[in-house]
C-alpha cells in the first residue's frame, strides 16, 4: 500500500514537471511570437515612410 503511494506521488511530481516544462516552453515560445510580431509592427511603418519618401 505505502509502495503505491510513492509511486503516485512520485507520478505526480513527474506529471508536474512536465507540465512546467510544458508551460515555460509554451511562454517562452508566446514571448518569441509577440517579440516578432512587434519587431514586424516596428519595421512595417518605417518601410512605409522610405516609400512615401521615394
Amino acid at each position: 500500500m505505502k509502495r503505491i503511494g510513492i509511486l503516485t506521488a512520485g507520478g505526480m511530481f513527474m506529471l508536474a514537471r512536465c507540465i512546467h516544462l510544458f508551460m515555460i516552453a509554451a511562454i517562452s515560445s508566446s514571448f518569441y511570437l509577440v517579440e516578432s510580431i512587434f519587431s514586424l509592427s516596428l519595421l512595417m511603418p518605417s518601410d512605409m515612410l522610405i516609400w512615401n519618401i521615394r
